[in-house]
């Protein structure tokens, strides 16, 4: 995960991403960023998109980054250890 984004969104700087680079549900096309394929035009589009919009994106770039903070990255992964602890954990048979 890049963490240049993230660094960038907790700053409240708008980003552009590409559809190919695994983080557009991250971004989120025109919530906190633009999200452009990897054409010259669709970059530009995007550019232009961030920078018209650059103080609506920024709130919603903070709120972004927050998401991602290591309090709630760590909650939501000690959760799914602790639901694969669950499954694995042998049961007892009837007996």
């Amino acid at each position: 995960f890049p963490m240049s984004v993230l660094e960038a969104l907790s700053l409240g700087t708008p980003v552009v991403v590409t559809d190919s680079c695994g983080l557009a549900p991250v971004v989120r096309d025109r919530k906190c960023g633009a999200v452009s394929d990897t054409t010259v035009r669709s970059l530009a589009d995007s550019m232009k998109t961030v920078l018209e919009d650059a103080v609506a994106m920024s709130r919603d770039a903070r709120a972004t980054a927050t998401s991602y903070s290591i309090e709630s990255v760590t909650g939501t992964l000690e959760a799914i250890y602790e639901s694969v602890l669950e499954s694995s954990t042998p049961r007892a048979k009837p007996t």
